[in-house]
């Protein structure tokens, strides 16, 4: 069954689905305000204490960096979610209207160990950096950036003292040490990247997240029953996203990347009363478009 603009089951219907424009939120990134472009979005800076927008003035350019710790030479569970904390900022800033340039900074590994990581990202649904750079490069990052960096983003335990410019999120450990295998199964195929990625963004990026079997298992659960119900709500006739709930979920992503907010909205959505299912369909697709779990994934395969 068709929408009404034609749009096959599954698919989601206009510029977002989710807004009006091309931002999340209701007024369109690039809006004029008394001659000064309001920022995108904002973040909690850690050497301040403060929300600081991002990017500054009336520039269209988010330059970012990821450092990674890789304790002992090996990337472990909090190098992957400070990658992916970048991947979440990076979509909602392109979803605002952001072009993104990102850069990975990480000390050397081996060549096994490094392209371990990169599958286990891959898995994760991480967008690759445009660059990976050495940490402590004397260039790093404003030369593979073309300036110096709007956010710089610290896995748990990087080296902070070559980093100067711009706003610093620190993103909390997650999991046990290096060690603890994450990484490799997630690079093997062994583990569900998909429940990995959800139990990271249920947790405040900068707070402690666990990855242990139990809420690996929970998460999987709630991916089981929310790609369900999604298949089934495609069939529904398309409807728009509620404003509340748009508003709703813009002040979440752009509010300090808070996905775990996000995450609570759509379980509100999925047991709300009254709500049509087309709405539902369209809420769920679009806040994946920035949680990446692949939602609407099983749709049209039955």
């Amino acid at each position: 069954m068709a929408d009404e603009q034609g749009f096959p089951p599954g698919a989601v219907s206009g510029p977002g689905a989710f807004h009006d424009g091309p931002a999340l939120r209701p007024e369109a990134v690039g809006r004029e305000d008394g001659g000064r472009r309001r920022p995108a979005l904002s973040v909690l800076d850690t050497r301040t204490g403060r929300s600081t927008g991002i990017p500054p003035g009336r520039r269209m350019l988010l330059r970012t960096g990821v450092r990674l710790a890789a304790t002992g030479g090996r990337a472990g569970p909090g190098d992957l979610r400070a990658a992916l904390v970048g991947d979440v900022l990076q979509r909602v800033a392109e979803i605002e209207g952001l072009q993104v340039l990102r850069v990975l900074l990480l000390p050397v590994l081996d060549p096994g160990r490094a392209t371990a990581f990169d599958r286990a990202a891959a898995a994760l649904g991480i967008h690759p950096p445009v660059a990976v750079v050495a940490a402590g490069d004397p260039a790093d990052p404003g030369e593979a950036l073309g300036g110096p960096p709007d956010a710089q983003l610290f896995a748990a335990g990087a080296d902070r003292s070559a980093a100067a410019e711009g706003v610093w999120l620190a993103v909390g450990p997650a999991g046990g040490d290096p060690a603890d295998g994450l990484v490799d199964g997630l690079a093997a195929g062994q583990v569900e990247a998909a429940a990995v990625r959800l139990a990271l963004l249920s947790r405040p990026y900068r707070e402690p997240a666990d990855t242990g079997p139990r809420v690996l298992d929970e998460a999987a659960a709630t991916l089981r029953d929310w790609r369900r119900r999604v298949t089934d709500w495609a069939w529904a006739p398309s409807k728009p996203v509620p404003d509340d709930i748009r508003r709703q979920a813009a002040a979440a992503f752009t509010g300090d990347l808070d996905t775990p907010a996000a995450l609570a909205l759509l379980h509100r959505v999925r047991a709300a009363n009254g709500l049509e299912d087309g709405a539902r369909f369209e809420t769920f697709a679009a806040l994946d478009r920035v949680l990446g779990l692949e939602l609407t994934r099983e749709v049209g395969r039955h």
